[in-house]
Parts: structure tokens; C-alpha cells; sequence
């Protein structure tokens, strides 16, 4: 039997990421109002990140909305594979900063930051890393809920434990919601 062994959240961390969306709701609302990025784009960036978390969830949908804003089958593959070659040479920058904010769990490094903004400009950048951030917390989201339902077909998860996964779902179920609302709202 495989062990699952995908990133998830504990509930300390579930908390974190969302005070850090809900800090960073008003970045995410100009981000989609000011559209430096645009759609395909964007989803390049979705998948880049979902590649290294390989959120199931996330794969699925954002590969469904990436065919739709017009990138094709095989250049969702290879940036599921982490193959960036075929990806426009604008963007590569970009889907490599992604991967390596999902990489390192966030950490964001000045250095790679400031390649960005001297590509992108401060703007652009920004929306870059508010995609990168939101996407990331939405994987490690989906990679816990699909935890959570494999221990029920008897999987092994490593590096958690069910409480945790419980916890976690049950406060995506009641504070997400919440979470947007307020932060359409107040942000």
C-alpha cells in the first residue's frame, strides 16, 4: 500500500494561511480587478504550484480552466511535469518563482522577489506572488481534505495525524466561507 505522503495543513498552520489570505484579500480583489495577469496566465501559475503540491483537487479544475482559456492539453502536461519550455518566455520567470515559493512552503526569497519586480515591474510582481500565495493555500486546503477521505479506503498518511485533518475540514467548512465574505466586505 502507498503512503500519502502530499503536504496538508495541522490546524496552527490552517490559521496562519488564513490570517495571511485575509491580510492579503485586498491584494487578491486588485489583482483580478487590474488584470496585468490574464487568464491563461494565471493558470499557468495555478498549475505550476498545484505541480509541486499535487493537489488532485486543484489539477483537476485548474486544468479544466486552463483548457479553456486556450492552452493546450500538452503544455498543461509539461507544466504538470514541471516542464516550462513550451510555456511563453515571458512567463517562465514567473512559473519558476511559483514553484519555488511552493517548494520552500512559502518562503519567499528576497533574491528571487527582486528578479521579479526588475522583470515584471512592483505591480505585476505583486499579483504574481497574491496567485502564487492563494493557489498554494488552496492546494495544501485540498491535499488535507483528500487526507481525510483516504484514511476512510485505509491509506496511510505520513507527517499527520486525523485530528488535525478533522479540525482542518471542519474549519474550511465553517471559516472559508466566512473568511471571503469578510474579505469582500471589509478588505
Amino acid at each position: 500500500m502507498k503512503t500519502f505522503r502530499k503536504r496538508v495543513l495541522n490546524v496552527n498552520t490552517f490559521f496562519n494561511e488564513c490570517f495571511l489570505l485575509y491580510k492579503n484579500f485586498g491584494d487578491l480583489k486588485i489583482a483580478f480587478r487590474r488584470k496585468l495577469i490574464d487568464s491563461s496566465f494565471r493558470e499557468r501559475i495555478m498549475l505550476a504550484v498545484t505541480q509541486v503540491n499535487q493537489c488532485r483537487f486543484c489539477s483537476f479544475g485548474h486544468t479544466h480552466a486552463a483548457l479553456s482559456t486556450g492552452i493546450s492539453s500538452n503544455e498543461i502536461k509539461e507544466i504538470l511535469d514541471a516542464n516550462f519550455h513550451n510555456v511563453p518566455a515571458n512567463q517562465q520567470l514567473a512559473l519558476c518563482f511559483a514553484q519555488n515559493f511552493a517548494e520552500s512552503n512559502g518562503i519567499v526569497e528576497p533574491e528571487y522577489l527582486n528578479r521579479l519586480k526588475s522583470y515584471y515591474g512592483i505591480s505585476k510582481s505583486q499579483d504574481i506572488l497574491t496567485f502564487t500565495r492563494f493557489m498554494n493555500f488552496c492546494n495544501l486546503c485540498g491535499n488535507t481534505l483528500e487526507a481525510f477521505l483516504l484514511r476512510f479506503k485505509g491509506k496511510k498518511i505520513q507527517n499527520s495525524i486525523i485530528f488535525n485533518e478533522i479540525m482542518v475540514v471542519i474549519l474550511m467548512i465553517l471559516l472559508l466561507p466566512l473568511l471571503f465574505v469578510a474579505g469582500l466586505l471589509f478588505k
